[in-house]
This record gives C-alpha cells, structure tokens and sequence, in this order.
C-alpha cells in the first residue's frame, strides 16, 4: 500500500464517480504460465477516491471469508459526470493487487492530460525484470526492455512543440520470441508474476532479453553482409549499382540500377529486408531473369510502387522507373 501521506490525488471541479473493477483469473489448472485467462467485472462505484477503494477491500474480504480464489487485481476508474465520456476518457486510474494494495496510479486525464515523467521511485520495474502483462481477456509473461519516460527525460519533450500523454507512460516488454517481437505496455498493465514459473520458460526469457540486449547490432552486420551480396550479384550481370541499407528494422534495401534490359533511364529496385537476409537465393533468379540468362529457381515479380490515393493530386516523390520485389 503506499504511503497516504505521499497520496498523490488530483483535485478537480468536475463531478465524477469512481468505478471499481476486478480482474477476475479464469484459469483453474497449474500452471498459469507462459499465459492465462482473466475477465473484468465491474463491481461499484463511489462518489469519492476512499468510498472506493472501500469497495476493494470488501471485495478482497468476501473472497477470504468464501474461500474463493484471490482476483488478479483490482483497478478504480474516475469518469466525470454529467457529460459525454467514453471508457478512454478517465480522468485518473488507480490498480491494486489481489489483496487491495494499491499499486500505482495515473493522476492526470487520459486524454487531455500531460505525461510529466515518471520519478525513479515510481519506476516499478527494471529492465531485465520478467512481469505480467495483463491484456483485454488475458495475462501473459514478458521482460522489461526499456522503463517509461524519467521526469528529466519527458521534459524535454513537453518543453517543445509537442507534449507526452497518457500513452507514453508505458514499459517496453518482449516476449520469449526475441529480436523485435515488443510490445508499449500501460505502465498500469504490468504486473510482477503471481505464480511459480517453469525454469524451462524462465530460460526462454532470459535469452531473449539478452538476445534483444544485441539484436541491432547483430541487425547491422547481417544487413551489410546481405548488401555485399546484392553488389555482387549485380556485378556478375554486368549492372552499375547504387545501393541504400535499411535505416531501421523492416526497412528496405532501396537499389538504383543501371544496365537492366528495359529499363533504360534505370531500374529503382526496393527489397525488403527480410528476403534480403533470408532469400538472396530467389533475388539471383530474379536478377538473372531481369538480365534475360537461363536460370532454374523460383524467383519474384517485380510490383510497380504506386502513390498512396491520399496525396490528392500532389506529385509524390516516387519514380515511375520504382518497383519491389
């Protein structure tokens, strides 16, 4: 529970009422892990932050004298009153751990409110830390991989022509797949892991955090050995090349060609990342194809990019001679 001296509560003209919800765990069998099943339930509401969180302890005390199983956790939503708001438009959230201890707290309006940075003794969780990720209708593990925003860190940015929300108070977290399988998680949607977890799934998550410790770096060098291939197929067809190497993850190898047969004010040539890294195979059909050599394979068609139907008569800056494979 944290301290009430430290409560930090925003005051407010607008009437509201505070909601109380419970997260309620589905899953009966053992064990829980890599994920389960949750449901919400909303279970009261009060016209003040203290009759709610009364709500919760009752609710806590009813499960203890029923002997029902302990909620997931329990989370308190102020709506305002007398005005149009939609689910996204609290103007503050509490949550709460099975036994009704509060947890952490957003203070400011989702919508309209500024994100000023979280102080380093509201930061829950360190990178590397495996936590539970509560999704609508299920809970799953994952590690943290970056933390939210310092107040530091956020002021720079509020101090410019933009301001952070509700949104970037957020952990970044991955999951047992590694490299770029991540996920922006609401600072109030993680939670730490309530039950034993199998050292077998402890050891996939170990791994892919220290897999994701290195993955750019290890992005880099694949990408210039997959760009020295492409230089060299297009100099056994005889081409001139100029050739740009992904500037971020999914990015593509963007190629001008000169010398193919066709294409006589050159050939600008986009090749996703991936195929590059995994199919440079199906890229030399292609290439000898394009060259009009014999060759047997399966390789790709070339697609021609077309502007996007937004631009509304403005001139786009793609090249009619631009395609991808």
């Amino acid at each position: 529970m944290m301290d009430k001296g430290k409560e930090k509560h925003r005051k407010t003209s607008v009437i509201s009422v505070f909601d109380v919800w419970e997260i309620r765990d589905l899953t009966w069998r053992r064990p829980h892990y890599p994920s389960y099943e949750v449901s919400e339930h909303k279970i009261g509401s009060a016209l003040s932050l203290e009759e709610a969180e009364r709500i919760v302890r009752d609710a806590v005390r009813q499960r203890c004298q029923s002997h029902d199983r302990p909620a997931h956790s329990f989370r308190i939503n102020e709506m305002p009153l007398g005005q149009f708001a939609s689910s996204y438009e609290d103007t503050s959230e509490y949550i709460y751990d099975h036994d009704g201890s509060r947890l952490d707290q957003r203070t400011f309006p989702r919508e309209e409110g500024v994100f000023e940075g979280r102080p380093a003794e509201e930061v829950r969780f360190r990178e590397g830390d495996i936590c539970e990720v509560l999704e609508s209708g299920s809970v799953h593990l994952g590690f943290v991989a970056a933390v939210p925003p310092s107040v530091t860190q956020a002021a720079k940015v509020n101090n410019g022509p933009f301001k952070m929300d509700a949104d970037d108070d957020s952990y970044l977290v991955m999951n047992e797949e590694t490299g770029d399988s991540h996920e922006h998680v609401n600072a109030l949607r993680i939670f730490k892991p309530r039950f034993r977890i199998h050292p077998a799934i402890e050891r996939r998550l170990r791994k892919a955090y220290a897999d994701s410790l290195t993955f750019y770096r290890r992005m880099e060098i694949t990408d210039v050995t997959a760009g020295e291939r492409i230089k060299a197929l297009t100099q056994e067809m005889g081409w001139d090349l100029r050739i740009e190497s992904p500037r971020w993850y999914r990015d593509s190898f963007k190629l001008h060609i000169q010398g193919v047969p066709g294409f006589a004010d050159g050939l600008d040539l986009q090749i996703r990342q991936q195929l590059a890294w995994d199919h440079m195979d199906r890229i030399r059909f292609s290439f000898l194809r394009l060259a009009g050599l014999p060759a047997e394979g399966r390789g790709y068609r070339l697609k021609q990019i077309k502007p996007p139907t937004f631009f509304k008569g403005k001139t786009p800056a793609i090249s009619p001679t631009s395609y991808y494979f």
